[in-house]
């Protein structure tokens, strides 16, 4: 890709879009908010809120997020796959993130004092389908994504010609404890197939040994 292409995908424009639609989308996730999360295309965040949402419902508990700010993208990488543009950019978001207990709303994992910093890492795609409908952030009615307002509740569409589409968000430290696992599993694989190998070469000296 050149040098051209690049300084396009890393202008302050891109970069600050970015920025917004992790933001929309995390706020999006910690309200629950499946219809808005579906105007920035993560199904994989749906998909976890939705079985997390099973789950804390099962246990008596809710997972509270609140008072997101993100930073601008720290590292951003850009490619071309199949013609269209795939942005991974990695973003500091500090928020509230605690557990509590529904019955009678007390914290019961984290606390509501505290704000964390968090680095997730964001996958975006070009969005080359400008005309399709989405959620008004506002007052949650079907509009086209290139409508300046909502003509329902004249509410300012920020999603107006968004130029990209979120493919997944997952947090930094998910991503190394991942690593790590299968690191450790390769680790495991070899250590069994080092054992395996013993306990042949052990067989065949013995077996020489029978021979004599």
């Amino acid at each position: 890709m050149n040098k051209e292409i690049m300084r396009k995908y890393k202008s302050d424009e891109t970069l600050q879009n970015i920025k917004r639609l992790l933001k929309s989308a995390l706020e999006a996730y910690g309200q629950k908010d499946f219809k808005k999360l579906k105007n920035y295309e993560v199904d994989s965040l749906i998909n976890r809120q939705i079985l997390a949402s099973c789950n804390y419902e099962r246990m008596g508990i809710e997972e509270v997020i609140d008072k997101i700010q993100c930073s601008m993208p720290k590292e951003i990488s850009v490619k071309t796959i199949d013609g269209r543009t795939i942005i991974d950019a990695t973003l500091k978001v500090s928020l509230k993130r605690y557990i509590i207990n529904k019955n009678n709303n007390e914290v019961i994992d984290g606390t509501k004092d505290y704000i964390g910093d968090y680095f997730y890492s964001v996958i975006l795609v070009e969005n080359n389908d400008l005309d399709k409908k989405i959620i008004c952030e506002n007052c949650g009615s079907n509009i086209e994504q290139n409508e300046e307002k909502c003509p329902y509740c004249k509410a300012v569409n920020p999603n107006k010609n968004n130029k990209f589409l979120i493919v997944d968000i997952v947090e930094k430290n998910h991503i190394d404890m991942m690593k790590a696992y299968y690191k450790k599993k390769e680790k495991e694989k070899i250590e069994e197939a080092k054992t395996e190998l013993e306990k042949l070469l052990l067989e065949e000296r013995r077996s020489r040994r029978s021979l004599f």
